[in-house]
C-alpha cells in the first residue's frame, strides 16, 4: 500500500478482538484454530457452490489459468482443472495440500500445489488470468499487502469468497456459556468491501447466496471431537459440551451430521482489471 489504509486497519482492530484469552489456550492441549483436512474434504464433498464455481468459468477464457490461494483441499481448484483449465494452488497447510495432491492423482487437468505462505510466495509464481481466494480473509490481519498481491497476480480478474460474517460468528454462544468470553461481531463483508475500496482502488461487484451447511462429519464422535478442540473443552467437560450443543446436532444426507448454526450468508465478490472489465 502506498498510504495508510483505514479500513484495513479496523479489519486488524477487528480480528484482534478474536484473539482467546492465553490462559484459555494454556488450558488445553491442542490449538482451537486447527483445521483437520479430513473435516475439511468431508465438508467440501458436500457444498453446493452456485456461485463462485461458476463466475471463475466465465471469468476464464478458453485454456486459461487461475491461481487459487488458499485452496484447502480443492473444492473450486479441481473442477476448475477438471474444465481445461491450468491451476496454480496455493496452500500451506501441509495437510490440506496432501489431500488436494490426492485429489490430483486420478484426473487429467493440470493442478501445481505450492506448499507455502501468500503473499510472501506472490513474486515467484508469476501471473494468471484470474485469482481467487475464498474462506481465508477472516485469518488474515494484514489484509492490504494480501490483497494487493492478488490484484498483481491477475491479469483478468480476481475473485474473492468468504462468509458474509466471521466463521466463527455461530459459536459466540457457546464461548459464552463454557467460558464467558465475549467475542466480537465483526469484521463482515462490508468491512472488506470497504478496504478493497481504499486499497485496490475499485467497488467490487457482489453476489450474496444462501450460506452451505457449516461443517459436516461422518459421526457423532467427530463432530464432538472437532468442536471440543475448537470451543477448548477439556475431556473433563465434554459431558457439558455434549449437553450444551446436542440440540444443535442434526442429520444431513447420507447419514451424516452437522452442527446448526446461525446462518450469516456467503458472498463472492470480485473485480476485473480495468482493460478488461465487462459484467459477467
Amino acid at each position: 500500500m502506498t498510504a495508510a489504509s483505514p479500513a484495513a486497519e479496523g479489519w486488524a482492530e477487528s480480528l484482534a478482538g478474536w484473539a482467546l484469552p492465553a490462559e484459555l489456550l494454556a488450558s488445553v492441549d491442542q490449538s482451537p484454530y486447527a483445521w483437520p483436512a479430513r473435516v475439511f474434504a468431508c465438508t467440501a464433498t458436500r457444498r453446493s457452490d452456485p456461485v463462485t464455481g461458476p463466475l471463475l468459468l466465465q471469468l476464464l477464457p478458453e485454456a486459461g489459468s487461475l491461481i487459487d490461494v488458499g485452496a484447502g483441499t480443492g473444492r473450486l481448484s479441481l473442477p476448475i482443472a477438471a474444465a481445461g483449465h491450468r491451476v496454480l494452488a496455493v496452500e500451506p497447510n501441509a495437510a490440506m495440500a496432501a489431500e488436494l495432491e490426492r485429489g490430483t492423482a486420478s484426473m487429467t487437468g493440470s493442478v501445481a500445489v505450492v506448499r507455502r505462505r501468500w503473499p510472501e510466495v506472490a513474486a515467484a509464481v508469476g501471473p494468471h488470468d484470474v485469482a481467487l481466494t475464498a474462506n481465508v480473509v477472516y485469518d488474515v490481519a494484514d489484509i492490504g499487502p494480501f490483497l494487493e498481491a492478488l490484484d498483481r497476480s491477475a491479469t483478468l480478474a480476481v475473485v474473492v469468497e468468504l462468509t458474509q460474517r466471521h466463521p466463527w460468528d455461530g459459536l459466540r454462544g457457546y464461548y459464552r456459556s463454557l467460558h464467558d468470553v465475549e467475542l466480537p461481531d465483526g469484521p463482515t463483508v462490508d468491512d472488506l468491501v470497504a478496504v478493497i475500496g481504499e486499497v485496490i482502488g475499485v467497488t467490487p461487484q457482489r453476489r450474496d447466496w444462501p450460506s452451505p451447511r457449516s461443517l459436516t462429519f461422518e459421526s457423532r464422535d467427530a463432530l464432538l471431537e472437532l468442536y471440543a478442540t475448537r470451543l477448548c473443552v477439556r475431556d473433563d467437560r465434554r459431558s457439558e459440551l455434549e449437553q450444551l450443543i446436542g440440540d444443535d446436532i442434526e442429520e444431513i444426507d447420507d447419514g451424516a451430521i452437522a452442527l446448526r448454526l446461525p446462518s450469516g450468508g456467503m458472498t463472492t465478490l470480485w473485480w476485473e482489471k480495468p482493460a478488461n472489465a465487462r459484467a459477467p
